[in-house]
């Protein structure tokens, strides 16, 4: 003999898949965590393409003394302003 829960009104057999409105809840639910990860996972990207763009300069302040920008020579003491917002 089968028991039922008593507060459902169901029988076990009969309640084994989800409903249309608990699915569209879950994925109600899943959407939203999304869209609230989406923009920290923007600032990541972007602050690790800020990283990788500063690792370049050591190499451009070794490389620019020696080369020059555009054939024009600079000198060791000139100074070189690097814009990092």
């Amino acid at each position: 003999m089968e028991t039922t829960h008593p507060l459902s009104s169901q029988s076990p057999a009969s309640r084994r898949a989800f409903s249309l409105l608990e699915l569209l809840i879950t994925i109600a639910i899943i959407a939203l965590l999304a869209a609230l990860l989406l923009p920290a996972i923007s600032r990541a990207k972007e602050s690790g393409r800020r990283v990788a763009c500063l690792n370049n300069v050591p190499g451009l302040e070794l490389a620019i003394p020696s080369e020059g920008i555009a054939g024009i020579p600079i000198e060791v003491g000139d100074v070189l302003t690097i814009y990092v917002p």
